[in-house]
């Protein structure tokens, strides 16, 4: 090409992934003079991974796999990811090989759905985002676990929720046994799912004087959490029953009386009083036990 006036110049017609010398030459009427050597290779864009799949490996792993992109040049990858379907997008990883077809993203949070997808580049370009996967990292175990118990035959349970902006359900266990034994509660608004954000229940299949020990579990499609810390929670007893006294002689009384009910502990106190219905005080003869 001659004749240029410009400091520029395009040149078509060459052919893709084929090296290329250049060199320009300035002229006036004093003469030629010669540019440095100038090395290109044109080459089109490499095509777009394809078939991107991922996997939830743990609460905050997530694998990556894709099928490789075909060009010329040297070919590398960026992986992205979006809390987001269709993005905005952000870089988790770039610069993977060209022989590099998976990648596991170890900064994942628990209980998030994110969406992935992956570029290819080469010297001269990077394609168009391949087609999005999606993901859904388990939730973390439920927090902060506390049972009050409101009557004999109902405790109220509140925790503090799993995060993540995927869908969460928990499930309420029970046991008589501390660190084992959990089984599903049959009735009352702890014996479902209970879907986030409530992060309470009551349990109305209790019965008094008893040790409940409860755990709480969360769920998403990316599978159920590992149990909660453990609360305990201990139900009121009931007054005793049938209590018959018996004067035994001119200055003793026997007493006996039904039992309350319940495995926990429960020690019982006797009142007396020398009227009938009320004035009641404690008696503190050692034999009344």
């Amino acid at each position: 090409i001659s004749g240029i006036t410009n400091t520029f110049a395009v040149i078509p017609g060459l052919i893709n992934g084929t090296t290329y010398q250049f060199k320009v030459t300035a002229s006036n009427v004093l003469g030629t003079e010669i540019s440095n050597q100038a090395l290109v290779t044109p080459m089109a864009p490499p095509t777009a991974p394809t078939s991107v799949t991922t996997t939830a490996l743990s609460t905050t792993q997530v694998k990556i796999n894709w099928g490789a992109s075909s060009g010329f040049g040297t070919i590398t990858y960026e992986v992205s990811r979006s809390l987001t379907f269709g993005g905005p997008y952000e870089v988790v990883v770039s610069g993977l090989s060209s022989s590099t077809l998976t990648y596991t993203d170890t900064s994942a949070s628990p209980g998030n759905q994110y969406y992935y997808v992956v570029t290819a580049s080469n010297s001269t370009a990077t394609t168009s985002n391949s087609n999005q996967a999606t993901a859904t990292t388990p939730a973390a175990a439920p927090t902060n676990l506390a049972g009050n118990a409101n009557s004999p035959t109902s405790v109220t349970l509140t925790w503090t929720a799993s995060l993540g902006n995927s869908t969460i359900t928990y499930n309420m266990l029970r046991s008589s046994t501390m660190g084992s034994g959990y089984t599903s509660i049959g009735t009352g608004s702890c014996s479902s799912s209970i879907t986030s954000p409530t992060v309470t229940c009551t349990d109305t299949n209790v019965t008094a004087g008893n040790i409940y020990y409860y755990v709480v579990t969360a769920t998403n499609v990316g599978g159920v959490s590992s149990n909660s810390s453990e609360a305990t929670v201990t139900t009121p007893t009931t007054a005793p029953t049938g209590l018959i006294a018996t004067a035994t002689s001119t200055t003793n009384v026997n007493l006996s009386w039904t039992a309350s009910p319940g495995n926990s502990t429960i020690t019982y106190i006797v009142y007396r009083s020398l009227t009938n219905g009320s004035g009641y005080v404690a008696v503190n003869s050692p034999t009344c036990t």
